[in-house]
């Protein structure tokens, strides 16, 4: 009788661990998600930013210029 209460105390102590190991990598992930899509959010909000270096853009109907006076303005 000794043995087979030893047994199941160590059974009942692995499926404890088991599921107490479980629950705190399920808890890890969710706030390892919450991180993740904080940075998602971030990442797609900096898209929609302007970028600060010149770029050439004219909204003209017609392009007035010629090659070398677009290169110039394109500095």
């Amino acid at each position: 009788m000794n043995h087979t209460t030893t047994l199941n105390n160590i059974k009942e102590y692995i499926n404890n661990r088991i599921n107490r190991l479980k629950k705190d990598i399920y808890d890890e992930m969710s706030s390892f998600r919450r991180i993740i899509l904080q940075n998602r959010q971030r990442s797609s909000t900096t898209k929609n930013i302007i970028g600060v270096s010149p770029e050439p853009y004219l909204d003209l109907i017609s392009n007035p210029f010629n090659k070398c006076q677009w290169n110039y303005l394109s500095l």
